[in-house]
């Protein structure tokens, strides 16, 4: 009976190391949050142009890091390349995750007619800066910077037009003169005060919300393996 207890206490402990490691070794860092300054970094562009990120600051962007490999990441590619030319004022930046050979990237943006461009990553240095653990993960950023919203899984048109549009009102929000924000809140405004420096994170995932599978492809540490929807929705 002793002994019976003793294999139960070890089995039980056996369990629960197990589980420890495996958390260990599959959780990831979250994903880079609104609020945060984008991180810079250095690539070069699909042509072989070495390019910083220090080259679009001062401007608003959408960088969505994509793959073709990866269902949701084609599926709104259309959408980004209508958008792209659409609002000239903001600056698209596709970041292709990893992909070889180079040549598999070209096909793809032809095929599409993306025009915007598009950075290599593949040590995934970039994508790691980012702490993106999902594709495809879109991070829209404001003019000083900071990045204002964070849109993980695939947008909709009516989502992206949304993003867009919140992410103009707050880089207006965040232009605004302190003694015109102070005086917004002498008038009431306390609460718009605040929901300037908030922002969205937006976890929607395309698959989820169409329900056309049973399956979502969801990415760690640059594999991408798919587990059932029910995992995360």
């Amino acid at each position: 009976m002793k002994k019976s207890v003793q294999i139960g206490i070890l089995a039980v402990a056996f369990v629960v190391l197990v589980a420890i490691v495996v958390n260990s070794v599959f959780r990831a860092p979250e994903t880079a949050d609104v609020g945060d300054r984008a991180p810079q970094w250095e690539a070069q562009l699909l042509d072989g142009t070495a390019v910083s990120s220090l080259r679009w600051d001062g401007r608003l962007r959408v960088i969505n890091f994509w793959g073709s490999f990866c269902p949701p990441c084609v599926e709104e590619t259309p959408l980004l390349q209508r958008m792209s030319t659409v609002h000239r004022d903001i600056q698209f930046i596709g970041i292709n995750l990893g992909e070889k050979p180079t040549v598999r990237v070209r096909q793809f943006v032809a095929t599409y007619g993306v025009t915007y461009p598009i950075v290599l990553d593949p040590q995934l240095t970039v994508r790691d800066k980012h702490r993106v653990i999902s594709y495809p993960t879109t991070f829209f950023i404001d003019r000083k910077g900071t990045i204002r919203f964070v849109a993980i899984g695939g947008l909709t048109e009516a989502r992206l037009t949304s993003l867009i549009a919140q992410l103009r009102q707050s880089d207006a929000r965040s232009s605004v003169k302190p003694s015109a924000i102070a005086a917004l809140r002498h008038e009431g405004g306390p609460t718009w005060a605040m929901q300037m420096n908030v922002g969205n994170h937006d976890t929607m995932g395309r698959f989820g919300e169409a329900k056309k599978t049973a399956q979502t492809c969801w990415t760690r540490y640059g594999t991408c393996f798919h587990r059932s929807k029910s995992a995360f929705f």
